[in-house]
């Protein structure tokens, strides 16, 4: 056999070991980016990279942008999370296609695309139940369910979380029943059934119990105890929360004890109850700092600051978030400490692993060994340098995509509020011509007529002067009430105040509802088109109530601090479905809107199906000067 041969066959062979060191290598670093990805993402996204850098298999590859897309997506870089999942689904392999629809998916219900988010997820979940993946296919329930309960359709929620339980019965996966149980009670909750919120929670407590988990039996008397607060038997809501407390103390658990206490609390500074507060705050301190939970220890002592800012003891509130502040900052270095220990860890542990390897390369004294080390080493240098190449083009090419995305966010914004005044100057001239047509023509028929008699020599030409006369004052009326509509007069000369309540004043005499009008710090007047804006929304907001809402009583509130202007509607009328508003096809809406964007500022609707009572709130940031309004 001549050397030529014996080159080409050591060649050949070189390039198999390669090739399986690589591929082994591949698998190896896969194996960790999912190790890795919940707990470390950004160190599971760069041996990603590498990963993709080594030009790897279809297979590899595409499983390696999947856990991209499930990297960026707990990240919450959401719309990363959507490109590298469309990227993984190019290469059409099924379980890389089940797992990238179901997390591409998630990655748009966050961007707030529950349409596609539902067709995407029941795509993951055809491919699952297809394969027979149970738990898949309860995971892709669950996340179905959660879709729902983001879009408030409660009933399908409920249809999907209890699929969900069922799948994890029919594996007897018994954890992942209780945590099915817990989401049906809560949508339970949601639609204000309390009954049968208690009644799951009391199932998943049953199967805590028979899973002998302490913590989860803990949490689910918790959550009755809450439930029966809601309800408002507190003597039963207390024996459950005290049940949960001494499973706690049992178990020794003191940072749960602090939680529980911190929360009970929470509960009694809503309710007003300071001093209970007071004893629950300070015993969740002790206990939260026998465990060391800084995080609970903080939570104490923000609301401890809150409750004697509440209670106007400014003093101690100060001495409280002075406390608060430096938990806080506590948390943090130890945060970053930790981050810097951790990657001083992983240095010296890699450097160990480098010294091993360099020594059995020293003591294996081959030559074949040293060439496949040399080139290992060189291969890891070029993929070094093409990660960095990688890394630095995405990071481009996403904030270029950004800018785009923002650009064009921005020019839909301005169209919409074109399109928006445009509609509405329409509609005030269609109103203004039908006031007119309606009011002045009949006037104007009736005074033609008197004329005519008059001059046909009319025997009562008194009684017809009188009448036209009647007539005229009739015109005079309703062109003043046609003014006030387009401009009203108290407006323009005596300010915001005193224009709202002349139109409570006029809406009130209709005897149809009663509008209180309450008001605090407008002692001055405010910029023009603040006035006029606050003005017309409130006009079309009140017009709206008047059409739609069943309401007796309609509360006007506008106040002004040093940073800011508040306007508040409250009305006692039936509550409904913001989304209809907020995606139908009316101008209303968008009325409200561009006025509110005029001025910069935020608009808020408070209003729920089945309870009484809805809220419009309207907050402008007070203007230094008129230009501020075209920045």
């Amino acid at each position: 056999m001549n050397s030529t041969m014996m080159k080409y066959i050591f060649t050949v062979l070189l390039c198999l070991v390669l090739f399986n060191i690589s591929a082994q290598i591949d698998f190896d670093s896969l194996r960790r980016v999912k190790t890795l990805a919940f707990s470390y993402p950004d160190s599971a996204e760069l041996i990603a990279m590498s990963i993709l850098a080594s030009e790897p298999v279809d297979s590899i590859e595409a499983n390696t942008l999947s856990l991209l897309s499930v990297i960026h997506r707990l990240k919450g870089e959401f719309k990363n999370g959507v490109i590298y999942a469309d990227s993984a689904l190019a290469y059409d392999f099924e379980l890389v296609n089940a797992s990238a629809y179901l997390n591409k998916a998630v990655c748009l219900r966050y961007l707030g695309d529950y349409e596609e988010a539902t067709a995407l997820a029941l795509q993951s979940l055809e491919i699952y139940e297809r394969i027979g993946e149970p738990d898949q296919v309860a995971t892709a329930y669950n996340n179905l369910g959660v879709i729902s309960m983001y879009l408030e359709d409660y009933p399908s929620a409920l249809e999907y979380y209890q699929k969900s339980y069922e799948m994890h019965i029919s594996y007897d996966n018994l954890k992942g029943q209780s945590e099915a149980l817990n989401n049906i009670a809560i949508v339970y909750a949601n639609q204000g059934d309390l009954e049968s919120s208690e009644v799951n929670f009391k199932k998943s407590l049953v199967i805590e119990e028979r899973l002998g988990n302490r913590r989860g039996e803990s949490e689910s008397l918790f959550n009755i105890g809450s439930v029966k607060q809601f309800r408002e038997d507190y003597d039963s809501a207390l024996w459950y929360i005290e049940q949960s407390l001494a499973i706690d103390r049992s178990i020794g658990d003191n940072q749960a004890i602090g939680a529980v206490m911190i929360t009970l609390g929470e509960i009694a500074l809503e309710g007003g109850l300071f001093k209970r507060a007071q004893v629950y705050l300070d015993s969740g301190i002790y206990y939260s700092k026998l465990a060391e939970s800084v995080h609970d220890i903080e939570n104490a002592y923000f609301n401890l600051y809150r409750l004697y800012e509440l209670k106007a003891d400014y003093q101690k509130a100060l001495d409280y978030h002075i406390n608060y502040m430096s938990y806080r900052d506590t948390i943090f270095n130890n945060e970053r400490i930790a981050a810097v220990n951790e990657l001083q860890t992983k240095y010296e542990t890699e450097k160990k692993e480098q010294q091993i390897t360099l020594q059995g390369a020293q003591i294996a004294e081959q030559a074949a060994q040293l060439h496949i080390n040399l080139i290992l080493i060189v291969s890891l240098i070029v993929v070094i340098i093409l990660v960095v190449i990688v890394a630095l083009l995405n990071r481009s090419r996403t904030k270029k995509q950004q800018e785009l995305l923002l650009q064009s966010a921005e020019l839909q914004l301005k169209e919409a509020q074109i399109e928006s005044a445009l509609a509405s100057q329409e509609q005030e001239r269609k109103r203004f011509a039908r006031d007119l047509h309606d009011g002045f023509g009949q006037f104007i028929s009736v005074l033609n007529l008197n004329l005519k008699s008059l001059e046909k020599g009319a025997s009562n030409s008194q009684e017809v002067f009188e009448n036209s006369a009647e007539v005229l004052d009739q015109m005079y009326r309703e062109l003043k009430t046609i003014c006030f509509n387009l401009m009203p007069e108290t407006l323009i000369k005596q300010g915001i105040v005193n224009g709202i309540r002349e139109f409570a004043d006029r809406v009130n005499t209709t005897g149809k509802v009663i509008i209180e009008v309450d008001t605090f710090g407008l002692e001055q007047r405010l910029k023009d088109i603040q006035e006029i804006s606050l003005y017309r929304i409130t006009q079309e907001w009140v017009n709206n109530i008047l059409k739609y809402s069943d309401a007796s009583k309609i509360n006007i509130q506008l106040t002004k601090d040093e940073s800011e202007i508040t306007l508040m509607i409250e009305d006692d009328g039936t509550g409904f479905d913001k989304s209809l508003l907020l995606h139908g096809k009316g101008n209303g809406w968008k009325n409200l809107n561009s006025r509110a964007n005029l001025i910069k500022a935020e608009l808020e609707l408070d209003t729920a199906v089945g309870l009484k009572g809805n809220a419009l709130i309207l907050n402008v940031p007070i203007l230094q000067q008129t230009s501020d309004i075209l920045t």
